[in-house]
């Protein structure tokens, strides 16, 4: 069988490295343009479950976004300069198409009850939740910009939540995905080259390797541009 197909292979050698280097260029164009992949929410887990009792519980709006914690080790939110601050920290997302919703302590439409839950014991530290809404609720490729809005002059601002943590994550999968490809490559070029002993032999499989990847990603990207896709289906 295998000789057969060498055979066919050899046969129409030109025609298949001409496919081959359509293919090639295409995925390249592809890759280039790149996709639009969503972290995504598995609906009926447990930690989905865990997420919609905590949104009820801190009376949170509903939909993806993260939440801000704004704090002083001088100031405590009962502080006309620590409201004021905290207000000033967040205008900026209030006007970003990007930003359904922006919730403090210190809104007007915010109840007093309501609002005690979202401020430390010590009065030190407070919540500001953010509702994103879009494309950004979806694709992390937003948050760092929609992070870098947040610049208090004098309190702390840590950022947590879904968006912070998936953005993170993104990241180190990215840096570990290059870093990985940067050593497993050189290494089987060794090993092929040992095993059969000629340049030509070991860059074929090298080759089609590549070329399947390269393929099998710009066929994602391709459909991410008009169905809904995750980076856990690549």
């Amino acid at each position: 069988m295998f000789e057969r197909w060498g055979r066919w292979v050899f046969r129409r050698r030109v025609g298949l490295l001409v496919a081959s280097g359509l293919l090639l260029l295409m995925s390249g164009i592809l890759l280039a343009r790149g996709g639009r992949l969503s972290h995504g929410i598995i609906h009926g887990t447990e930690s989905d479950r865990a997420a919609q009792i905590v949104s009820r519980e801190l009376h949170t709006a509903e939909g993806e976004g993260f939440v801000i914690i704004l704090s002083s080790e001088e100031l405590t939110t009962d502080d006309e300069a620590f409201r004021a601050d905290a207000l000033r920290a967040v205008a900026p997302l209030r006007r970003d198409p990007r930003i359904r919703r922006v919730r403090t302590a210190f809104d007007d439409d915010v109840s007093m009850f309501l609002s005690d839950t979202w401020v430390s014991i010590d009065g030190h530290h407070t919540l500001a939740f953010v509702t994103l809404q879009g494309e950004a609720a979806t694709d992390t490729r937003h948050f760092p910009e929609i992070r870098a809005l947040i610049r208090p002059r004098t309190l702390h601002a840590t950022v947590t939540g879904l968006a912070a943590f998936q953005s993170d994550l993104d990241r180190v999968l990215e840096s570990d995905l290059i870093r990985a490809e940067v050593f497993a490559i050189p290494v089987a070029i060794i090993v092929l080259l040992l095993v059969f002993g000629s340049l030509v032999a070991a860059g074929l499989p090298v080759g089609v390797g590549g070329l399947a990847v390269a393929g099998g990603m710009a066929c994602v990207f391709a459909l991410s541009a008009s169905l809904p896709n995750t980076e856990k289906n690549t």
